[in-house]
C-alpha cells in the first residue's frame, strides 16, 4: 500500500502529476448549540488540515471494483483514492483477493471519477462530479479523454450530472463487481477533501454546475423526511412535524425531482431540518446564513454535513436523539436503525429554533 504522491515521485517512468496544490488549513468552526460540551464526531480538530488536491497521470494503473481500489503498474494499492467504508486501508477488498480475473486493457487516456459509494447522492455529489474541477485547475478541461470510469449513469442524479458536465455516454465504463481495468494511461484526479469534509472550492463548483440564481431573499422553512427509507426514520415524527408546522416548516420530498429543482428549492430556504441522510446534501445550495439542523442516533454520528455547512457558510446545529439500551456506537459504515429524538432533545429543538428563527429575521 502506499499514498499517491510519494509514489509518484518515486516512479517518474510510469506517473506524473499534472495539477499538485499543497494541504490547507483552516479555524475551528464549532456548531451552535455544542461549544463546550459537544460529540467527539465534532471534534474540532475533524476541521485542521486537508492533504492538498493532485491530477496524477500513471501509464498501466489498474482500477478494481465495485469497491474503487486503484493499482499501480508494481501492485500498489493507493489508498488516498481506494476506499471501503468497513475499516482500514489493510481490510480493503483488493487487499483480500487471492487471484485476480485478467483485466480490461482500456486504451488511450481514461479519467477516474468513480469513488466507493459514488451511487449514493451525497457521495455521487460531494466526491464523484467535483473531481471535473479539478481537472479544470490542471488545464484538462478543453482535452478530450478517450473515455471516462463511473460508479454508474442509471440514477437520475448520475444521468443529470455527466449530461451537465458533458460527458459522452459512449465513452463511459461503469465499476461493478468484477469490475478489473487496466489503463494505457490514467488521468487520477484525488477525491475534492478528505471523505466528509467538504471545501469551500467544492460548494461553489456544485452550485454553478447546478443551481439557478433567484432574485428572492431565502423565506422558506422546510422538514426532510427519510419517509419510507430503511434507516433513520424519525419515530416520534407526529409530534416533531406539528411544532414545526406551527412554525411555517413544510414537509419536503426531493426524491422525484432533478438535481436543480432540488438546488431551487434549497436555495429559497432559510432553515432546513432533518434526520441524516443523503437529501441533506442539498444544504449545498443554500443560501449563507441559512439554517441547517440535523438529527442523528447516538450510536451513528456523522458529521459531514456540518463540513458542508461550514462549506457553505451556513450556521449549523445537531441534536442526540435517546440511546437504545445497548447504547454502544455503530461499527464503521454501519447507518441502520432508526431515530427517537426524545423529551429532552425535543424541548432542545424547540428553544434552538425559536432562537435561530428570530435572530435571522433581524
Amino acid at each position: 500500500m502506499e499514498w499517491t504522491t510519494p509514489w509518484v515521485r518515486s516512479h517518474p517512468q510510469e506517473g506524473r502529476f499534472l495539477l499538485h496544490e499543497k494541504p490547507r488549513k483552516t479555524k475551528d468552526a464549532l456548531p451552535l448549540n455544542q461549544t463546550a460540551l459537544r460529540h467527539p464526531a465534532f471534534n474540532a480538530g475533524h476541521f485542521k488540515q486537508d492533504w492538498g488536491a493532485f491530477v496524477a497521470e500513471i501509464r498501466g494503473a489498474f482500477v478494481t471494483g465495485p469497491s474503487v481500489g486503484v493499482i499501480t503498474p508494481n501492485r500498489r494499492l493507493l489508498t488516498d483514492v481506494s476506499f471501503e467504508f468497513s475499516g482500514w486501508p489493510e481490510s480493503h477488498s483488493a487487499m483480500r483477493k487471492v487471484l485476480f480475473p485478467k483485466p480490461t486493457f482500456l486504451k488511450g487516456t481514461w479519467v477516474l471519477l468513480a469513488t466507493t459509494g459514488g451511487d449514493s447522492y451525497y457521495h455521487h455529489m460531494a466526491e464523484c462530479a467535483p473531481r471535473m474541477e479539478l481537472l479544470r485547475r490542471a488545464g484538462l478541461s478543453r482535452k478530450k479523454p478517450d473515455g471516462w470510469i463511473v460508479n454508474g449513469t442509471k440514477m437520475p442524479y448520475q444521468k443529470e450530472t455527466w449530461r451537465r458536465l458533458g460527458l459522452d455516454t459512449r465513452k463511459i465504463r461503469i465499476l461493478t463487481d468484477g469490475s478489473y481495468y487496466q489503463c494505457e494511461r490514467l488521468w487520477l484526479p484525488s477525491l475534492p477533501n478528505v471523505p466528509g469534509r467538504m471545501w469551500p472550492e467544492t460548494a461553489g463548483f456544485l452550485k454553478k454546475l447546478f443551481a439557478a440564481p433567484s432574485k428572492r431573499n431565502p423565506r422558506r422553512l422546510l422538514y426532510v423526511p427519510r419517509q419510507g427509507l430503511p434507516s433513520r426514520q424519525l419515530l416520534d415524527e407526529e409530534r416533531v412535524t406539528a411544532f414545526l408546522r406551527s412554525l411555517g416548516f413544510e414537509i419536503f420530498l426531493p426524491g422525484k425531482m432533478t438535481v436543480a429543482e432540488q438546488a431551487r428549492v434549497f436555495a429559497d430556504a432559510r432553515a432546513v431540518v432533518g434526520p441524516h441522510g443523503g437529501a441533506m446534501t442539498n444544504v449545498v445550495f443554500m443560501r449563507p446564513g441559512s439554517l441547517v439542523v440535523e438529527f442523528f442516533h447516538p450510536r451513528y454520528v456523522n458529521p459531514c454535513y456540518w463540513r458542508m455547512a461550514w462549506a457553505n457558510r451556513c450556521r449549523y446545529a445537531y441534536l442526540l436523539g435517546e440511546p437504545d439500551q445497548a447504547g454502544a456506537p455503530a461499527p464503521p459504515g454501519d447507518a441502520r436503525g432508526h431515530i427517537r429524538l426524545g423529551d429532552a432533545a425535543f424541548l432542545s429543538l424547540k428553544k434552538l429554533l425559536r432562537r435561530e428563527l428570530a435572530r435571522s429575521e433581524e
